[in-house]
């Protein structure tokens, strides 16, 4: 199976480590700054063509209120917030963090030392790194302490678990999990735990 996989910046050190280790033919195609806008990234998905399926890891967090349109090719997307509920393992393991700081919590993942949240610094209360024991990725965690000393948050580090995205790579797909967006559907954002749903275009 060919697969177009549409990441995230902080996502792609994962990805690119575990790759090789995927039984199908992946190709990685990363956002190298914000997400992209949700017209333009339609406009670009639906001009894709030669694979069986395009992965879009981050989730809900490429999700408008209007919804994506699937092109001529199905949309597999895991049922999880954004990149660092995928790097945790699930929604309800983020959801817990999440609601254990009251949404007050920044993030940084292992190999990166930008911080993931809005800009909205006195918004947050601790920082969160994620760290890598498995990919013998950069260990940025020093940076991560720095960067919450300086903001006078408190810090705390969660091992990732990369469960979701091995299965997302093994096109292990056909669980509560992921959604998958067949074409002539689009997916909406549900606003429940399941986080997004497929329906008919309209």
């Amino acid at each position: 199976m060919k697969i177009l996989l549409s990441t995230s910046l902080p996502l792609r050190p994962f990805f690119e480590r575990l790759l090789p280790a995927s039984p199908h033919e992946v190709e990685l195609l990363c956002f190298e700054e914000e997400m992209p806008a949700l017209e333009l990234l339609e406009q670009q998905l639906a001009r894709v063509t030669g694979c069986d399926a395009i992965l879009l890891p981050d989730g809900a967090a490429i999700l408008g209120e209007t919804g994506l349109r699937a092109g001529s090719i199905p949309l597999v997307l895991p049922r999880v917030h954004n990149c660092v509920a995928l790097l945790l393992g699930g929604a309800d393991r983020y959801r817990s963090l999440f609601e254990r700081y009251q949404g007050g919590i920044c993030w940084q993942t292992a190999g990166l030392a930008a911080l993931l949240g809005s800009d909205a610094q006195e918004a947050y209360s601790c920082l969160c790194y994620l760290a890598d024991t498995q990919l013998g990725l950069r260990d940025t965690s020093v940076e991560a302490q720095a960067a919450a000393k300086r903001y006078g948050w408190d810090f705390f580090e969660a091992e990732t678990d990369l469960s979701l995205i091995e299965r997302m790579l093994a096109g292990d797909w056909d669980t509560d999990a992921f959604l998958t967006v067949r074409p002539g559907e689009q997916v909406l954002p549900s606003y429940t735990r399941t986080l997004m749903e497929a329906a008919a275009c309209r």
